[in-house]
């Protein structure tokens, strides 16, 4: 054979086995609300395939001896990489919202995939979202400049946490009217990596629902 037919061979080879890596299906999907009380909290992180950070947060104990129920409150992470079998997973939560806490420009560079058809409310919660002062603009610029200098990334992310108490009050009131319109609908919010904002939204929404400050620092975590 010669050096071409090699080649050619071996290049047909290997889009073959893309091909299979591609369409091997990943474990299925384990919602934590359809399996029995004393297994959910060992599948509290859902195993979703293209979707970080997705969590319930059900389960959770609060000060007056109820329990946060389970199948109602989720934060994750982006959608912009959610695989088909994901999709199908999010028809299976049967969401009556999806809010999304990131900026304009995250956005637009990486929109969300949702499930066509889908029955839920979309509700644009931007937040970090000033203008040319945005921290995730700011960032993305130094990531295009390479200026990295006098850069802290933990400090900026500090200065963020504490403007969420203060600066972004309004965003976070339409996130507490969204949870109260949803009437106890299952619900999803998400930021990018579903740590920060996603992250303050859930822990002020277990603060005020009575959840002990102890494992509200954990679920953050």
């Amino acid at each position: 054979m010669s050096k071409k037919g090699v080649f050619t061979a071996l290049f047909a080879a290997v889009l073959l086995a893309l091909a299979v890596v591609q369409f091997v299906p990943g474990p299925p999907l384990v919602i934590p609300a359809e399996l029995p009380a004393a297994d959910r909290a060992d599948h509290r992180h859902l195993n979703f395939e293209g979707i970080d950070n997705f969590r319930d947060l059900g389960g959770y104990p609060t000060e007056s001896g109820a329990t946060v129920k389970w199948g109602v409150l989720y934060r994750s992470g982006m959608l912009a990489e959610a695989s088909r079998a994901d999709l199908e997973g999010l028809k299976r939560l049967q969401l009556s919202h999806l809010i999304d806490f990131r900026s304009a420009m995250e956005k637009e560079e990486e929109p969300d995939r949702l499930p066509e058809n889908h029955a839920f409310s979309v509700v644009e919660i931007p937040t970090l979202d000033g203008g040319d002062d945005t921290v995730a603009t700011d960032i993305m610029r130094r990531i295009e400049e390479g200026d990295f200098d006098g850069f802290d990334p933990n400090a900026l992310m500090l200065d963020a946490n504490r403007a969420f108490a203060t600066d972004f009050l309004p965003e976070y009131t339409k996130f507490f009217q969204t949870v109260l319109a949803a009437d106890g609908a299952p619900i999803l919010w998400h930021c990018t990596a579903g740590k920060d904002r996603a992250g303050f939204a859930a822990a002020a929404l277990l603060r005020v629902l009575g959840v002990p400050l102890d494992v509200i620092v954990r679920d953050y975590m």
